[in-house]
């Protein structure tokens, strides 16, 4: 099933459900969630919603897009700060530097750490539902963030590592959005 139709079919069911039903409903999708991914399931419809807003320097209060782009950053400087610790040698210098890291003993390590990539497919994910929601020029700019982050990382690397989420429907939705 194509997405407009699902989208809408889905709208139409929940229009008829009551106020207590869809609480029901959106309760039993949440038992569904394994214990480990229940609170990025928390964060996830709270970050939809826009309840939450983090505050930003000197106690400036960021917006759901400003969170999203600020989050971005903070990965490309994480994910810089690997691959420069890599290239250099001091990753091996300091185990504490990657403890989460469950590959650190290994001679060639991954580019991206498990926890980067799953950071980099969740705000992928926040931002397809910008997309998904008519929020088109939100969504481009965190696209283009995405973007200019994976680019920066192909191209400090010598090789085409993929920062996985499906780029090809990624980059065909930001098209989509110019």
């Amino acid at each position: 099933m194509t997405l407009r139709p699902f989208l809408q079919q889905l709208n139409d069911f929940c229009q008829n459900l009551s106020h207590a039903e869809l609480i029901d409903l959106m309760l039993a999708l949440a038992k569904e969630q394994p214990p480990d991914e229940r609170t990025g399931y928390l964060e996830k419809l709270r970050s939809m919603r826009g309840t939450v807003t983090p505050t930003g320097p000197q106690g400036k209060e960021l917006t759901g897009i400003e969170k999203r782009l600020e989050r971005i950053s903070d990965l490309r400087e994480s994910l810089m700060e690997r691959i420069q610790a890599i290239e250099d040698g001091s990753y091996w210098d300091d185990p504490e530097m990657w403890d989460d890291d469950e590959e650190y003993y290994n001679d060639n390590p991954d580019i991206v750490a498990r926890d980067q990539l799953d950071e980099l497919n969740e705000i992928v994910s926040e931002t397809n539902h910008l997309f998904l929601h008519d929020r088109m020029e939100d969504a481009r700019n965190v696209y283009e963030a995405i973007f200019e982050l994976i680019h920066e990382v192909q191209e400090t690397t010598s090789s085409d590592y993929n920062l996985g989420s499906n780029i090809k429907e990624v980059r065909v939705r930001y098209c989509r959005c110019i």
